[in-house]
């Protein structure tokens, strides 16, 4: 990721610009919330788990579909 900052200019010196640190909000933003979970409080899920339990299962058969594995986060 630093890399990627400092070939884009969004490094300036051994500091991350205002624009690089959005660029990293942004990318963080999206992998958060393409996760099938809540990272922060995963006990707020309230069938984890049959959740982990058809993720052992589905490595061990044929994939299972995506409705039935997909959890249920309760607000």
């Amino acid at each position: 990721m630093l890399h990627l900052l400092r070939v884009t200019g969004n490094v300036q010196g051994l500091r991350v610009t205002d624009k690089g640190r959005y660029v990293v909000h942004e990318i963080t933003k999206t992998v958060v919330e393409s996760l099938p979970f809540p990272l922060s409080n995963p006990k707020t899920i309230e069938n984890r788990t049959e959740y982990e339990e058809a993720l052992k299962t589905s490595q061990k058969k044929e994939p299972i579909a995506h409705e039935e594995r997909a959890p249920r986060v309760v607000v």
